[in-house]
């Protein structure tokens, strides 16, 4: 559990909102996770004692943004379907990303097929870089 929202961050922000409205209701004394699995492998379970949930709820955060100007992201997984929100995949000097893109023309170039997508296609674009410290 703590692998998986370790590298997911709206995972862990929806843990720390768990453990913070836990936290607020006073008969809560304790929470208990059980894994669930088909085999006989014996379950997993995870007892976190009230005493521990402010481990678990993020502290505030501060973000930091920065902005390139004529970004080459070269394409490794374009959305090329409309409506989904999951994130582009692409290569940013020599450093795999995730990202969104915003240009709501070209993307509805790329939803009408008038974009095509091959080994190498790369975007010059603004790129804004967000971190949270």
């Amino acid at each position: 559990f703590d692998y998986i929202a370790s590298n997911d961050k709206d995972l862990r922000k929806q843990k720390s909102n768990f453990f913070k409205l836990a936290k607020k209701e006073a008969e809560i004394t304790k929470i208990e996770t059980t894994t669930i699995t088909n085999s006989n492998i014996q379950p997993t379970i995870i007892i976190v004692e009230r005493k521990d949930f402010d481990s678990f709820i993020l502290t505030q955060t501060t973000e930091q943004t920065e902005e390139t100007q004529d970004a080459k992201i070269y394409i490794v997984a374009p959305i090329l379907i409309k409506g989904r929100r999951d994130a582009w995949k692409g290569i940013f000097e020599n450093n795999n990303i995730d990202f969104k893109v915003a240009d709501k023309e070209f993307l509805a170039q790329v939803w009408n097929k008038q974009i095509n997508f091959q080994n190498g296609t790369f975007i010059n674009c603004e790129l804004k870089t967000t971190t949270s410290t």
